[in-house]
């Protein structure tokens, strides 16, 4: 072998060994991030129910109430029994919305905690279920989509930073007028 072909096979060697070492760094990178942009939303939700949030292959939204009324409705008049149940697993913009629920900036965590006893000052609105077939979860957010409460353990979180996007979206999906129109 000669010398200019050794010194090509180094240099070639390198030059992988470098863009292998580039693609473990940032593949290190992205995982730190990623684990510190939902590690108090995955507390919040466990394994399982983050799983149903982005992947389940059904989504349906109900709205608590008549079309008329301008507010929801205290949780012990919800009649879980009759609630007409809207498939929005194709909605517009759900992709965003699972991506939300699962990052702890769209959470006012100072804010939240265990549900008080005061949650009949609270008029829920909206009830969101995640399925995949066999498993399920529901949640429900306030009327003005700033409180999201997990009825099967009572935790209580304010979805402040995201409260406009979601009182959007649920209006698209009921073709209601935006809160802003």
């Amino acid at each position: 072998m000669k010398r200019d072909d050794a010194t090509r096979l180094n240099t070639g060697t390198l030059a992988m060994l470098l863009i292998v070492a580039v693609a473990v760094a940032a593949a290190s990178f992205s995982w730190w991030f990623r684990a510190r942009a939902t590690s108090r939303a995955l507390a919040l939700w466990g394994a399982k129910r983050v799983e149903l949030i982005q992947t389940g292959q059904r989504v349906s939204l109900a709205r608590f109430g008549r079309a008329d009324q301008p507010s929801g409705v205290p949780l012990q008049d919800v009649d879980w029994q009759n609630i007409a149940w809207r498939d929005i697993s194709h909605a517009r913009g759900l992709i965003h919305l699972r991506q939300a629920l699962v990052e702890d900036r769209s959470f006012a965590w100072e804010k939240s905690g265990p549900a008080p006893n005061d949650d009949e000052t609270i008029l829920w609105r909206y009830a969101l279920r995640f399925g995949d077939g066999q498993s399920q979860m529901t949640v429900v957010l306030s009327d003005t989509c700033d409180w999201l409460l997990i009825p099967a353990d009572g935790r209580r979180v304010s979805t402040e930073p995201i409260a406009t996007g979601l009182t959007t979206f649920f209006a698209e999906q009921f073709d209601e007028p935006a809160p802003d129109e």
